[in-house]
């Protein structure tokens, strides 16, 4: 995001599933969301009730609000075939706020990322992602792969054995071809790539066919494993567009 843009923040105090939030919002210039995808939001009479709907949306990474209208639209990214909503066009008399820093969520280079703590196979770990309008972590590069396992998998209670616990699902699959990575839900085929010593699989015929998902490591390295294994999981949706 053009950091020029930014004119002013507001800290709204919200309370969603009865926990209180701290969600920030800071004001953009309006050629940023010229072409997002945007949902109209009824009976708001201010800003700060727009940006409480916005935060009530899971899917909302912006909103737009018309002080002469009253009129109220939260901004749907279209990241990797996750949302769908109506697009809009460029909207007169309007200020446009960013969501970002929401609670559980952490920001890292225009991209947020939840930690799923609880354990879940590949499939279902990808629909609490898609639940929170994101999908599970794409890496892009060794910067990326290098925080992820900083920020979420190095503890002080993992088990010496770097394959056993501390470790997260990750998008990366061969579930459609043998040996073809890929990353979902795009179905791009991976250009970098990470893999731990000895990995992937296909080196194993007889374990290659069985391990179609990828999950990363505390050490950032990458592991195939079977979709059905227990694992933590990782999600990210995109918020600077």
């Amino acid at each position: 995001m053009n950091k020029t843009a930014i004119s002013f923040l507001m800290i709204f105090f919200v309370t969603i599933h009865g926990e209180q939030r701290n969600i920030c919002y800071s004001g953009v210039d309006n050629k940023h969301t010229n072409s997002s995808y945007a949902v109209f939001y009824q009976n708001t009479r201010s800003i700060l009730s727009c940006g409480v709907q916005c935060s009530n949306d899971v899917c909302c990474v912006w909103f737009i609000y018309n002080e002469t209208s009253k009129q109220c639209f939260g901004v749907h990214h279209m990241d990797n075939g996750v949302q769908t909503s109506k697009e809009s066009t460029a909207l007169s008399n309007t200020i446009h706020y960013r969501k970002g820093c929401e609670s559980d969520w952490i920001e890292f280079k225009g991209h947020s990322y939840f930690f799923g703590k609880h354990t879940a196979i590949w499939s279902d770990a990808k629909m609490e992602c898609k639940k929170m309008c994101s999908y599970l972590v794409n890496i892009e590069d060794i910067e990326e792969a290098e925080w992820l396992s900083t920020t979420f998998l190095k503890k002080d209670e993992c088990s010496t054995n770097i394959f056993n616990g501390c470790t997260s699902w990750t998008g990366g699959n061969d579930l459609n071809a043998e040996g073809e990575y890929v990353w979902d839900p795009s179905n791009t085929t991976m250009v970098f790539t990470n893999w731990h010593t000895n990995e992937p699989s296909l080196t194993y015929p007889s374990l290659a066919t069985t391990r179609d998902c990828i999950d990363i490591l505390r050490n950032g390295k990458w592991n195939d494993r079977p979709c059905l294994h227990l694992n933590s999981f990782i999600c990210e949706k995109s918020i600077d567009f």
